[in-house]
């Protein structure tokens, strides 16, 4: 983990549609329509005092995501992603 008084962080992602589905399961409440992927890097840090390049840390990603509705209503989106920090330190998380 990081702390101080300030953040700074530079992200770039792609967005991209993988499959318009558009359709429900028999006759549950419940309609899938599309699902997305997404790829990303971040880079930034937090930190007291003037910037300091040395504290940017450098992570990389992607993800899932299916949007859905359910109960005929209600909008929700279900998301699955993995992020893995480059530098040194870095973990993985799902």
């Amino acid at each position: 983990s990081v702390f101080g008084n300030q953040f700074h962080v530079l992200n770039l992602e792609y967005r991209f549609p993988i499959v318009w589905i558009e359709r429900g399961y028999h006759t549950l409440p419940i309609y899938f329509r599309r699902l997305h992927g997404r790829v990303f890097v971040d880079y930034g840090g937090a930190f007291s005092g003037p910037i300091a390049l040395d504290k940017l840390r450098l992570g990389v990603g992607a993800e899932l995501m299916l949007e859905l509705t359910y109960l005929y209503y209600f909008s929700a989106a279900l998301q699955l992603g993995y992020a893995r920090g480059v530098d040194s330190g870095g973990s993985n998380q799902v």
